[in-house]
């Protein structure tokens, strides 16, 4: 799961990026709209949804954190 997590981030870059779990998703080459299409993919991926008021932390934190938040939604 964290994987295919990371991977979905990593796809929403404008660039190639090196993404770890530690990586803060500000430092990426994601824009807010990017960030949002990516979360909507890991809804779709996981058959999860994200309160809408999750989103300012979640951009403002690491990948591992959203592997975390996909975790917790998916009882995973």
């Amino acid at each position: 799961m964290k994987d295919k997590i990371i991977e979905i981030v990593r796809g929403a870059c404008a660039l190639p990026e090196q993404v770890e779990e530690n990586t803060a998703l500000k430092s990426l080459s994601l824009d807010s709209l990017s960030f949002v299409e990516m979360l909507v993919e890991l809804e779709n991926a996981f058959g999860i949804e994200f309160d809408i008021d999750a989103f300012d932390a979640l951009y403002n934190g690491t990948a591992g954190d959203i592997v975390v938040a996909v975790k917790e939604k998916t009882n995973g």
